[in-house]
């Protein structure tokens, strides 16, 4: 009786240290597995200081890895890390177009999700148009931060009910302009005068400025009235129309 009762404790145990071993290596092989599994994630901004708290990213969730901050898209790329999810500010300091970021970085089959401080819903709206999957605040906690950063990863797009609000106030005060209209509001982005205008686009001058008196009515139609050149830049950036702010200091 006793015999068997000792034969059984000693299969118990034994079968219960079989068990140990396996969970153990079942837990090895998903070590083993992590790090292949974790979101290589990278910053852009022209001010290093705001990029500064992304590094503490991984020690809000283990499953993100901060490997890379650069100043511009181009720097970013040409380290030739391969990045699973890009912040990205819009506003960059080499006057590089938000959009053809945004493409740049899908190109590589990387996601993006935008890191602003909420201005410029158009230029939001136009990095959204060219891939971009989510926004998140910079004011944002990282937790916030980190779970949009999985959002994306994941290729669902994160974008906060507030800020889906904002883009499409956004669409309703934009004017439908024409093609021409934008062609004459981007040449003003850039700082042409009319007969300039007139001589790229192969046009008299005369229509350029028609062209103008109607760009100018259907932003006061919106509310939004542009009565001088600085005006009409203003609106040009503010609807993504032109994207190098620095130009702005130049017309004024």
């Amino acid at each position: 009786m006793v015999g068997r009762h000792a034969g059984a404790g000693k299969r118990n145990v034994e079968g219960a240290e079989r068990g140990r071993a396996r969970r153990w290596e079942g837990l090895r092989v998903e070590q083993s597995q992590e790090p292949s599994s974790r979101i290589s994630v990278a910053g852009v901004d022209d001010r290093p200081v705001m990029l500064a708290g992304l590094t503490k990213l991984s020690e809000v969730s283990p499953r993100i890895s901060y490997d890379a901050s650069a100043s511009t898209v181009d720097a970013l790329l040409a380290g030739g890390t391969p990045l699973d999810v890009v912040l990205l500010e819009l506003s960059l300091a080499d006057g590089s177009s938000p959009s053809d970021n945004v493409a740049k970085i899908v190109a590589t089959g990387g996601r993006v999700l935008i890191y602003t401080d909420g201005g410029r819903p158009a230029w939001i709206a136009s990095a959204v148009a060219a891939g971009a999957l989510g926004v998140v605040l910079k004011s944002a906690p990282l937790d916030v931060v980190a779970a949009a950063v999985i959002t994306v990863h994941g290729g669902d797009p994160a974008l906060t009910a507030e800020m889906a609000e904002a883009l499409a106030r956004d669409a309703l005060l934009r004017p439908a302009l024409s093609e021409r209209e934008l062609e004459v509001l981007r040449a003003v982005g850039m700082g042409l005068a009319d007969k300039q205008i007139a001589r790229a686009m192969g046009i008299s001058e005369d229509t350029v400025k028609e062209y103008l008196r109607r760009i100018r009515a259907k932003y006061t139609d919106r509310g939004r009235p542009a009565k001088s050149r600085v005006d009409l830049f203003r609106r040009s950036l503010e609807d993504g129309v032109s994207d190098d702010p620095g130009r702005l200091r130049e017309i004024r």
